[in-house]
């Protein structure tokens, strides 16, 4: 296994296999400001990391 297959990154997380995880600052669907939760895993441990990306950061900061 290479560095590159190491990490699998960006893994969208989905609850019940219908919704997609987001944070938002509010309680609602309707919450304005809204990230997508994504995970990374490690191949060679099985350990998960949640993570926001760039824009998704931008999205709750603005």
């Amino acid at each position: 296994m290479t560095d590159a297959d190491a990490v699998l990154d960006g893994i969208e997380v989905w609850a019940m296999g219908t919704m997609r995880v987001e944070l938002a600052d509010g309680k609602t669907v309707n919450a304005g400001k809204r990230a997508p939760l994504l995970a990374r895993v490690d191949r060679a441990t099985g350990r998960v990391e949640l993570y926001v990306d760039e824009d998704g950061l931008d999205a709750l900061t603005r």
